[in-house]
């Protein structure tokens, strides 16, 4: 984490040569400040290309203002993530019935200590108001939602 950056970013997103000395304040590069953004501005989604070529997984990304990918890069960041979504499709393809949950839900009840089901299978938060506590944790979230996981 570095005191200059506005939010704490992994060394991935820190990289790709991002901010550098871009204006911000340039149309093509034009952002609204990240705490005013709602978590529902950025959604994810992904698509399967063709299985046996490295990189099959395409990551896609929807943001609030083109200026966002053109300044930071966000397109190139998160498909170096593409790794995350494949574990997540695994999990996926794993079927886990309501009494499994509930098991899963009881056995740390019973420790006192109470877990939501999705955060334990995803190795994630899936509340908005938990997003910031982990990297990549909307990421995760969509992608869930779109393998109907949670």
């Amino acid at each position: 984490m570095s005191y200059y950056n506005l939010i704490p970013s992994c060394s991935t997103c820190n990289g790709f040569g991002a901010k550098a000395e871009n204006d911000i304040l340039i149309p093509k590069n034009k952002i609204i400040n990240p705490y005013l953004i709602n978590s529902n501005n950025f959604n994810f989604s992904f698509q399967i290309k063709q299985v046996s070529s490295k990189g099959f997984i395409e990551v896609n990304i929807k943001s609030p203002t083109c200026g966002y990918n053109n300044l930071f890069k966000l397109d190139e960041l998160y498909k170096e993530h593409s790794d995350h979504i494949e574990e997540l499709i695994f999990k996926s393809e794993i079927k886990y019935p309501q009494s499994y949950r509930k098991v899963i839900e009881d056995m740390f009840s019973k420790s006192q200590r109470n877990i939501d089901f999705s955060r334990f299978l995803l190795g994630n938060y899936t509340e908005d108001e938990n997003l910031h506590k982990r990297p990549l944790a909307k990421l995760y979230k969509d992608i869930a939602i779109q393998l109907n996981l949670i």
